[in-house]
């Protein structure tokens, strides 16, 4: 299981990675998912981002799903911050 929270992403403004920017990426990733993946598990998934109010749990498949959006269809800051969050979210899991 993977929590990663869209309404405030921390975006890298720099390849140097030191500076991010908190944006809310609900809409765009979701819209993302909606018209350039295929499948009823991209239409939920992006409902599912969309809908979300903050912190949000993904079973593996749709880890998996976000993951490969993340790195093959949004800009790398976008896509490293998805990762990242993803990440240290699975950190702070199994430390808890």
């Amino acid at each position: 299981m993977a929590r990663i929270n869209f309404k405030e992403l921390p975006v890298y403004t720099g390849i140097s990675r030191k500076k991010t920017v908190t944006g809310d990426a609900r809409e765009s990733f979701a819209d993302l998912l909606y018209t350039r993946m295929n499948g009823i598990r991209a239409k939920n998934l992006a409902l599912k981002i969309f809908n979300s109010e903050g912190d949000m749990y993904l079973d593996a498949e749709d880890e998996k799903l976000v993951r490969f959006a993340a790195v093959n269809l949004c800009v790398p800051s976008v896509g490293d911050a998805i990762i990242d969050m993803f990440d240290a979210g699975k950190k702070e899991i199994k430390e808890e």
